[in-house]
C-alpha cells in the first residue's frame, strides 16, 4: 500500500470549509508524523499543497506512537500548547527530508493565532483533520 496523501488533502480541506478557519488563520499543524518515509512524505505534502508553509510538530517525537490513543493525546498536547500560547516543538529533528517540504517546529515557539489543525490517518487510506479554534 502505497499512501497518496490524497485522503490528507481531502480531510484538511473539509475541516478549512466545515470551520470558516483559512489556512493563514492557522498556528499550527498537529501532524501525524508516524516517522515512514511515504507516509510523512504523503502528509507532508498534503500539508504543503492545501496549507502552505504553516508550522507544522510532531507530538509523537515526545511520546512515541501510541497507536490509537495517539490521536486523543496528541490532540491533549495541542490544546494544553493552545491553552499557553506556544506551539508545541518537535523534538530528533535535525535533517529535512526534501520529499517533505513543511515548516517542521524544532523548538517551543508563541502561538499567534488560536486555531490549529490535528491530523490522524492510516495507510489504508482513512483520514481524518480536526480543526480547533478558541475564535468566535
Amino acid at each position: 500500500q502505497h499512501p497518496t496523501g490524497l485522503a490528507t488533502r481531502t480531510a484538511i480541506e473539509a475541516a478549512l470549509r466545515m470551520s470558516h478557519v483559512s489556512a493563514a488563520e492557522l498556528v499550527h499543524v498537529n501532524a501525524h508524523g508516524v516517522g515512514t518515509i511515504e507516509e510523512d512524505a504523503a502528509e507532508a505534502q498534503a500539508i504543503q499543497q492545501v496549507l502552505g508553509d504553516v508550522p507544522v510538530t510532531a507530538p509523537k517525537s515526545l511520546i512515541g506512537n501510541l497507536d490509537a490513543a495517539c490521536g486523543p493525546v496528541e490532540l491533549a498536547i495541542s490544546l494544553l500548547a493552545m491553552e499557553r500560547n506556544l506551539v508545541p516543538a518537535t523534538i530528533n529533528y535535525t535533517e529535512p527530508d526534501p520529499e517533505c517540504p513543511v515548516n517542521v517546529v524544532t523548538t517551543n515557539q508563541p502561538a499567534s493565532s488560536p486555531a490549529i489543525l490535528a491530523l490522524s490517518q492510516k495507510i489504508t487510506g482513512q483520514s481524518v483533520a480536526l480543526m480547533v479554534s478558541a475564535g468566535d
